[in-house]
C-alpha cells in the first residue's frame, strides 16, 4: 500500500466501513466555512477526505454563535483558522486553503456548497456542471460526480443532493432552487444561526455523501425543522 493510503490509528474505529475506501484520501471541494462549511470541513477530515477549502472572510465575534471558531480565530482568515482545528483535531488531514471562489475556480467530482447567497451557489453548481459534462464527453463516468447544497437558518436546514448521472436533478435544481438573492427572505439579525444546527446539517449532509458513495439513494432534498421536529423528504 502506498504511503498516501496509509491507514492511520485515527481512523481504527471507522475503517470497516463500506464508504471509508471510497472516500479515504478522496479530494472533497468545500466552498464556504462559516456556519455549515466548518462544521462540515471538521467531519469529512475525520472519515479521511483531502480537503479543498475556499472563504475569502476573516472570522468576527458574532461568528462563535455557530461556527467552528476559537477567541484566539478571531481576525484570522476563516480557512486558515479552520486548517488549523482540522490539524489539532484531525492530525492526518490534508487541508488546501484558497481565498474566494469565481467563474474560474476549480471544480471537482465531488463538490459540498455551504455559501449564504444565491449568486454564488449559481456559480460553484455551473462550474461543477460544467465539469461533469466535460469530463463525461471524455469518458469519465458520470455518477462519480456529486453535488451537494446546503442551506440554513437558525432551526431549519436544507439539503440538496444531486448526482452527475442525473441531467434531470440538476435541471430542476436550476429552474427552482437558485432563485435570485433578491427573492430571499432576510432571517432577523439577533437570531440567525445557532451551533447545534449548524453541526446537525453538516452532520446530515456527511452521511447523504456515505450513504451516496456506497450507493444508496440519497433524497433530492430533505428539510428539517427543529422546533417541531418535522422532516421532509423529496426523493430522487
Amino acid at each position: 500500500m502506498s504511503k498516501s493510503k496509509e491507514i492511520k490509528a485515527q481512523y481504527g474505529r471507522v475503517k470497516g466501513a463500506k464508504w471509508f475506501p471510497l472516500l479515504h484520501k478522496k479530494d472533497v471541494l468545500v466552498l464556504g466555512q462559516g456556519g455549515i462549511g466548518s462544521w462540515t470541513s471538521l467531519l469529512l477530515s475525520r472519515i479521511g477526505c483531502n480537503l479543498h477549502i475556499f472563504d475569502m472572510d476573516r472570522y468576527e465575534p458574532h461568528n462563535m454563535t455557530g461556527q467552528i471558531v476559537t477567541v484566539d480565530a478571531i481576525g484570522k482568515l476563516k480557512t486558515e483558522a479552520m486548517k488549523e482545528v482540522i490539524k489539532e483535531m484531525s492530525p492526518d488531514a490534508e487541508v488546501t486553503t484558497y481565498g474566494e471562489y469565481t467563474e474560474e475556480s476549480m471544480s471537482n467530482h465531488i463538490v459540498i456548497c455551504g455559501f449564504d447567497n444565491m449568486k454564488a451557489r449559481k456559480i460553484a453548481f455551473h462550474n461543477w456542471r460544467e465539469t461533469v459534462e466535460v469530463e463525461s464527453s471524455e469518458g469519465e463516468d458520470p455518477s462519480a460526480y456529486f453535488f451537494q447544497d446546503g442551506r440554513l437558518l437558525a432551526e431549519q436546514l436544507q439539503i440538496f443532493n444531486i448526482p452527475g448521472n442525473r441531467p434531470d436533478l440538476m435541471e430542476k435544481y436550476e429552474k427552482e432552487w437558485l432563485f435570485d438573492d433578491s427573492e430571499v427572505q432576510e432571517a432577523e439579525c439577533t437570531f440567525k444561526q445557532t451551533s447545534h444546527c449548524a453541526a446537525m446539517i453538516a452532520s446530515h449532509m456527511v452521511g447523504f455523501l456515505t450513504s451516496w458513495i456506497s450507493g444508496f439513494k440519497v433524497p433530492f432534498k430533505h428539510e428539517y425543522f427543529i422546533p417541531v421536529n418535522l422532516v421532509q423528504n423529496e426523493n430522487a
